[in-house]
């Protein structure tokens, strides 16, 4: 088959114009995807897979200067904000002080000389001169781009400087993922290597998360960032591999293996005890959570259909990258207690949080087919902000089949009360992966169901329903379809 492509190729007519019309360029050409000539066909295959990791950088790059990642970002950061907790902090301020500059250099240190005392120059070399270019690399890119920051009340941890791409996660990647490699090149049982390779993995990935949760990257920095720092790996490694075969240098060991150990071992003991110095010297920075936007205030005289046919009102639920879904079907006037209450009197519950425990919790009641009367509910967001609370009440006692709504507060107060938004759907079941639950595309039926509860639970003052937006079909996050008439409920609720 090969020996039939190569004679084909040869014989091939245009090929043969092209090498006639361009002789210098098809010689070129020829090398670069040859087998045996120096920077041949491997060594191409690695330049090309460098320069498509840089173009999707770019792309991100793009992205963040025309605002296009804007939404995604902000709705990204404003979900760990609402539910971030003390125990994954201190998890991710580990690996964030792993990839602080001060961390890595010490661990450099070791590793060039650890392969300098093994007779690996070349090694020692690259992985010197990859870090070094990486980090020249995203301090061009911050001072070209100079996006800034997330606000400051979002960070716990110090931060200073232009925000992409995050540099933590390219120097991750430069020297966590590009060292790893060069280890498991040195080693030959198949654990080993996979150790090595897991860990080239998982450091920077966990370095790069910890920005975003840490409250000091947008989350296109980190995607930046790994995506750079691999394109300049990526690159690396391929050049080493070629002039490995090239190029052969003196692989003497320094010192005899035992001493290699001992003083490696002394060295790593040096730099953990700097690095456990680090990590409880620079501890989380708590602050108090800034003051909400001025309310804008209408008074009770003006009218509350008027009020909601506003354009600045809000009409459409949100995805996390900010693209709108289902309409609201719910206006509620009243205070956060007078809202939980209503909907307590008629055996509503509200959702716990969707943290990592929460969603394992479910995951095991619904393969256990437990109940799980409080489960918690994928995020939906109104200016990039995820909803304030979800109620829901299960039906059949199991959380698989449910009635759901999703409220937000608004900036808007009418007659002093906040004024509050809600999209509703019915949760008919969970897809065949068990990841999320399929809705009943009827979302108006659902509607009227939970206009119809909160009238029957002793608080509501007044109600209405107004044509809200246009009748429409459309695809929630999910891509789960839904229709409506595009009316909603506009109801007032006394205080409890």
């Amino acid at each position: 088959m090969k020996e039939d492509m190569k004679e084909w190729l040869e014989e091939n007519p245009t090929l043969k114009r092209f090498e006639k019309k361009h002789p210098a360029l098809a010689a070129f050409l020829g090398k670069r995807f040859s087998k045996s000539k120096p920077y041949g066909r491997r060594f191409t295959g690695g330049l090309l897979s460098s320069l498509v990791l840089f173009f999707v950088f770019l792309e991100i790059a793009f992205d963040v200067v025309s605002r296009e990642s804007a939404a995604l970002d902000q709705s990204i950061t404003n979900f760990l904000y609402t539910f971030r907790n003390l125990s994954f902090a201190k998890y991710f301020l580990l690996f964030t002080d792993l990839g602080d500059v001060q961390g890595v250099l010490v661990l450099a240190v070791v590793l060039v000389l650890l392969f300098l005392m093994l007779g690996k120059k070349r090694e020692a070399l690259f992985s010197a001169f990859t870090l070094l270019f990486g980090e020249v690399s995203y301090a061009v890119m911050k001072l070209i781009i100079a996006r800034p920051r997330p606000s400051l009340w979002y960070a716990l941890v110090p931060r200073s400087g232009f925000s992409f791409p995050s540099g933590h996660s390219v120097g991750s990647v430069v020297f966590y993922g590009f060292g790893c490699y060069l280890i498991s090149r040195m080693v030959e049982k198949k654990s080993a290597k996979a150790f090595w390779w897991f860990l080239a993995i998982f450091i920077p990935l966990n370095v790069g998360l910890s920005r975003i949760y840490l409250g000091v990257h947008w989350t296109s920095d980190v995607l930046g960032g790994w995506t750079l720092g691999l394109a300049i790996a990526v690159l690396s490694a391929f050049l080493m591999k070629e002039l490995e075969g090239k190029r052969p240098m003196d692989k003497v060991p320094v010192f005899q293996k035992r001493s290699i150990y001992q003083i490696t071992a002394g060295l790593l003991a040096l730099a953990i005890v700097f690095i456990v110095y680090f990590y409880n010297n620079n501890p989380l920075e708590y602050k108090i959570p800034p003051l909400p936007a001025s309310p804008v205030v209408v008074s009770a005289t003006s009218s509350i259909e008027g009020l909601v046919a506003e354009s600045s009102f809000p009409k459409f639920s949100e995805s996390i990258a900010g693209d709108p879904m289902e309409p609201m079907s719910l206006i509620v006037v009243g205070s956060e207690a007078s809202l939980k209450q209503a909907f307590f009197n008629e055996g509503w519950v509200v959702a716990d949080p969707p943290t990592t425990a929460n969603f394992i919790k479910l995951g095991l009641a619904a393969i256990e087919g437990k109940p799980y009367p409080a489960a918690p509910a994928s995020p939906s967001f109104l200016n990039a902000e995820p909803q304030l609370i979800t109620f829901e009440k299960n039906v059949g006692g199991t959380f698989i089949v449910r009635h759901h709504t999703r409220f937000w507060q608004t900036r808007f107060l009418y007659a002093g009360q906040p004024v509050w938004v809600a999209s509703a759907s019915f949760d008919s079941g969970l897809t065949s992966y068990l990841v999320y639950h399929q809705i009943s595309p009827d979302i108006d039926t659902e509607r009227d169901y939970i206009a119809s509860d909160l009238l029957q639970s002793g608080l509501v003052t007044s109600e209405s329903k107004v044509q809200f937006v246009h009748p429409m079909m459309g695809e929630n996050f999910a891509a789960e379809p839904f229709f409506t008439d595009g009316k909603a409920y506009i109801i007032f609720l006394r205080n409890s």
